[in-house]
This record gives structure tokens, C-alpha cells and sequence, in this order.
């Protein structure tokens, strides 16, 4: 009777000797606590000109985004016209026609330069990549650039980081 409790114990304990096993930490690489001047000035500059280039973006986001808030007033009151537009006045449809043609064009323009933004958006995006594939392993931090110069931890042949 033993026998078999300590049988059906030591099955019933098997399932959990699976979660016991020993598992390993992930390998962790630690960033060097400073760089060269010459890679952490570049590395800034980078960093510099990229977020003026996002703040360009943002900026020409929000232009777009208040052109469309018009362009489709716009739209509305061209729609409302034609729903009201006596079609056998021959002078109406003609203007009416012209105006469609200039709304048409002015949506033509606004979806050109949507998309020359987007592209512009694509391509800061890559080189923001870029910026952390080349200098946050050689420990530049995006975040710490400002904590670090305000308190002047800067030194002659390298930036301390950390």
C-alpha cells in the first residue's frame, strides 16, 4: 500500500519536476561608460539635425491636416451646390464646373505633398535607425545627451555617459 502511494506521489510530482528546470539568464552586453569626443560630437549632431527634421515633420503634419479640415468644407459646399444647381442654366453649370476643376486641382496638390511627406517621414525614420544602430552601441543614450551636457560631465578626450 506504501508502494503504491509513493508511486502515484512521485507521477503526480513528475509534471512539476518539468517547471524546475534550470533556466538561463539572457546574455546582457554592457555599453562602455564613455566615448570619443569625435563619435559623440557626430553622434549629437545627428541627433540634432534628425529631431529638427521630426519637428519639421510634425509641423508640416499639422499644415496638411488643417488644408484637408478645408478641403473637405469645401467638398461639402461644392456638394450642396450641386444638389441645388438649376441644370439648364447653361452659365451656373459652367461656373459650377470651373469651381469643381479648382477643388480637383487643390486636392491634386494636397495629396502630392501628403505624399512627398510621408516619403520625408520614411526616410527620417530610416536614418533615425541608423543614428541608433551606429551610436547607442557605442553607448549614446538619446535620452541622456541633455541630462549629461546640462551638468557639464563632459571631459577632454571622452563624454562620460553614465
Amino acid at each position: 500500500m506504501k508502494l503504491a502511494r509513493a508511486i502515484v506521489v512521485a507521477a503526480a510530482a513528475a509534471p512539476l519536476a518539468v517547471l524546475a528546470q534550470t533556466a538561463y539568464p539572457p546574455r546582457v552586453v554592457t555599453a562602455p561608460d564613455y566615448m570619443p569626443h569625435e563619435l559623440y560630437a557626430s553622434c549629437s549632431e545627428r541627433q540634432d539635425i534628425l529631431s529638427q527634421r521630426r519637428f519639421d515633420l510634425e509641423r508640416q503634419r499639422a499644415d496638411l491636416e488643417r488644408e484637408n479640415q478645408h478641403l473637405a468644407h469645401e467638398q461639402h459646399r461644392l456638394a450642396e451646390e450641386l444638389r441645388n444647381l438649376n441644370s439648364r442654366d447653361v452659365a451656373a453649370v459652367d461656373s459650377y464646373n470651373a469651381r469643381q476643376q479648382r477643388y480637383n486641382q487643390q486636392v491634386d496638390d494636397h495629396n502630392r505633398r501628403a505624399a512627398e511627406m510621408n516619403d520625408a517621414a520614411a526616410n527620417t525614420n530610416a536614418d533615425v535607425q541608423y543614428l541608433l544602430n551606429d551610436c547607442v552601441p557605442r553607448g549614446f543614450a538619446w535620452r541622456d545627451r541633455g541630462y549629461w551636457e546640462r551638468r557639464g560631465y563632459v571631459y577632454d578626450e571622452r563624454y562620460r555617459l553614465r
